[in-house]
């Protein structure tokens, strides 16, 4: 393998998942594109030592730091430390194509003004079957997000609808067109248009994004949020304008095995995901997100959780929706451990 001009370094968090790791640094050294660094966070109850993460069938610069459990910590250690030009976050429950980085780098040369670059992220259905869909949105489903100004992640284009319905999908459809992949006025993440062979997004996970270091140095991630770090990908790229946004390609693949160990609950990812929203709309001088919005969102999701009989769901709405009326977000008073 040649050495490349631009360098990249690797930054993957982690914590108890030895093998999981093991098996995301082995598609690393399976790339064709030569990596510069890799950098590995070790917030492990038993500290995964450097020797177990090297393959001496390949020449590469490895090096393993250690602190406590804080997803945002941990990636900012890796950031901060890295010497390559471009850097690459990656969760240890991941795998990337093998020409994965070369792919994105060569746009990115195409591309100089993109600041984020992001491959296609396969979600597993089962032991070797993966799969990147999105979920089917009914007209009234559509209405409901529209109304309470609910995040969205469907392909509208093939969506069709009855005699009765046809004339209000078409106004619906052309306000998300016009939208683009950006914010609802809750604040929620925005994603109709999948464009081929790639598309722009203002909001997307960057657990395997290539970045410009100059720019993300300027843009760490929040450490006050809880160490699972839920929210901590929206604090980051909300940063980008809708112009530059998270560029993602459909021609490279990455895997997410979704690791179950460090793994909250849907409801305890969901609290902790809205605190963060909340806490950002609150911070940020580029949202036009308003937190009366996003208390409206969640009128809409108690009720759809009453509908639904799933009252774990709507308990914790309630206490959302307690947390934007008295405006006593817990990560304002949390001292941040930058």
């Amino acid at each position: 393998m040649e050495i490349n001009a631009t360098t990249i370094s690797v930054v993957i968090p982690t914590c108890n998942r030895k093998e999981s790791l093991l098996r995301t640094i082995d598609s690393l050294y399976k790339q064709t594109y030569a990596i510069h660094e890799i950098i590995i966070i070790d917030a492990s109850d038993v500290s995964i030592k450097l020797e177990e993460l090297i393959n001496e069938n390949y020449c590469m610069n490895v090096s393993v730091l250690y602190t406590k459990p804080s997803v945002c910590l941990q990636r900012n250690m890796g950031i901060k430390k890295a010497k390559g030009e471009y850097i690459f976050l990656l969760d240890d429950d991941n795998i990337i194509d093998a020409n994965y980085i070369e792919t994105i780098i060569n746009f990115n040369k195409q591309n100089p003004e993109a600041i984020a670059v992001s491959g296609i992220v396969m979600e597993r259905k089962s032991v070797d079957e993966w799969q990147y869909t999105f979920p089917e949105v009914s007209f009234l489903g559509l209405l409901w997000i529209y109304i309470f100004q609910l995040g969205i992640w469907a392909d509208l284009k093939e969506m069709k609808g009855t005699i009765f319905t046809s004339i209000p999908l078409y106004f619906l459809k052309s306000y998300y067109n016009k939208k683009g992949n950006t914010l609802s006025k809750a604040g929620w993440p925005v994603l109709t248009n999948f464009n081929k062979p790639y598309f722009r997004t203002q909001i997307y996970g960057l657990g395997v994004s290539i970045i410009k270091k100059t720019w993300l140095e300027n843009n760490l991630y929040e450490e006050k949020l809880e160490r699972n770090g839920m929210g901590d990908n929206y604090g980051v790229a909300i940063n980008l304008t809708e112009e530059q946004g998270v560029f993602v390609l459909s021609d490279v693949r990455a895997y997410h095995y979704k690791e179950i160990s460090n793994r909250l609950s849907s409801v305890e990812a969901y609290y902790q995901r809205v605190v963060a929203l909340h806490f950002f709309i609150i911070i940020k001088n580029n949202l036009s997100s308003s937190r009366k919005w996003l208390f409206w969102s969640l009128v809409g999701n108690f009720i759809f959780s009453v509908i639904k009989f799933n009252f774990k769901f709507g308990v914790a709405n309630l206490k959302l929706m307690k947390i934007i009326l008295l405006n006593k977000n817990p990560l304002l008073n949390t001292q941040s451990r930058k």
